[in-house]
């Protein structure tokens, strides 16, 4: 049955001759795309696909209570807590059916697939190409390792809103991480204000007068052995971890293998976020963020990310702190989330919010959230790498 539709789809859908993964998304969109089709009966056969034939989209339940950006580590109040495995997914075999009665169905899933889709086939192969680049990129090979007595060096620089009775500014803050050779061994945090003020809504005198003016709160230093920085929580070491707080046992327990890894990140974000792709990338780029990603695990996730339909490239030249890489993207809800990366390294370079309808007084198009990400190697706490 699988060949007879993928010969209908490449009929209809011819697929690149040098994109040989193009025929196997087409036929995943289509299957998807059909099953949620009101005029398609939820329990005939679409619905005993095998999962290699198709995804599972996550409903677009309720909001995840959490913004992309956000303080990593045990402290930040995010629970560790949650089973690495994921639930049992259902597997069926599919049954024998007419190349008429698949025709029916494809009939109505490619007319489906025309006008609902949000991202052209074209687009969607330059994704895969974006993606595939940085994965392969010699930098991925191997992680640099950290000399004894040295630390591995993270520094995240947010830009995110603060609001007051209709008032609004981009403020900016500093997370600083120095994790030990051994990650058995002491952990240092240092979180700051820069400083930045970007008003958004309302004038000067309004923003100082409710106290939204550009001051600086005193740096918090916190330190604990394997990153438990508050006595009595977790630690980054055992702890079983979440794509939000990617402890070493949970990316241990993520798959190496980019479709099982989009696999669990469907399963994982079942239920969270406004839109299901938008959801899967704001989960990822959590665990990017954390700069605690293994380089084998960074390659998978690019390969994996290949696989949402509605990701497409934003902007090839996105410059974030000075530095440029391709900004990636899924507008959904308002919103558009992206991620940027340098595919020549596999650099993640950080990621950006924009509002791509008004919301009160912020236009669309209006950036409500950025960050980027840094990496080193630093001779001791407190200070960053010297070159």
């Amino acid at each position: 049955m699988i060949d007879e539709l993928d010969a209908a789809l490449h009929e209809l859908y011819p697929a690149p001759a040098d994109d040989p993964e193009a025929l196997l998304r087409v036929r995943r969109r289509v299957l998807e795309t059909a099953e949620r089709s009101p005029g398609v009966h939820r329990r005939g056969w679409l619905s005993r696909v095998s999962t290699a034939a198709r995804r599972d989209r996550a409903p677009r339940g309720s909001a995840s209570g959490r913004r992309a950006g956000a303080p990593l580590g045990p402290a930040a109040g995010r629970p560790d807590g949650v089973p690495l495995g994921p639930a049992a997914r259902r597997r069926g075999w599919l049954p024998r059916v007419s190349l008429a009665a698949a025709a029916a169905v494809l009939a109505v899933a490619v007319i489906a697939v025309t006008v609902r889709s949000r991202t052209p086939d074209g687009a969607m192969v330059l994704v895969a190409q974006t993606l595939n680049t940085a994965a392969d990129a010699p930098a991925q090979a191997v992680d640099e390792p950290v000399p004894a007595g040295a630390y591995r060096y993270i520094a995240v620089h947010t830009m995110t809103t603060v609001s007051e009775n209709e008032l609004t500014v981009l403020a900016g803050i500093k997370s600083e991480l120095w994790v030990p050779a051994d990650p058995a061994g002491e952990w240092f945090r240092l979180e700051s204000d820069t400083g930045e003020w970007v008003p958004l809504v309302g004038t000067e005198e309004q923003l100082k007068a409710a106290r939204l003016g550009p001051e600086k709160s005193p740096p918090t230093r916190e330190s604990g052995p394997c990153g438990a920085f508050t006595p009595g929580l977790s630690d980054m070491c055992t702890a079983p971890g979440t794509w939000q707080v990617p402890t070493a046992a949970f990316l241990a327990g993520l798959p190496r293998d980019p479709e099982r890894l989009f696999d669990r990140l469907r399963d994982d974000t079942d239920g969270h976020g406004r839109d299901p792709d938008q959801e899967v990338l704001v989960y990822a780029a959590d665990a990017l963020r954390s700069g605690l990603v293994p380089a084998d695990l960074r390659s998978a996730l690019y390969r994996a990310l290949a696989h949402l339909p509605t990701l497409r490239i934003t902007e090839r030249f996105a410059t974030l702190d000075g530095r440029t890489g391709t900004a990636l993207g899924i507008d959904a809800a308002g919103e558009q989330q992206e991620i940027v990366i340098d595919p020549a390294t596999g650099a993640f370079i950080g990621e950006r919010t924009r509002r791509t309808e008004a919301t009160g007084s912020l236009p669309a198009g209006t950036v409500i959230h950025s960050s980027s990400v840094t990496y080193g190697i630093a001779k001791q706490p407190w200070s960053p790498p010297t070159t």
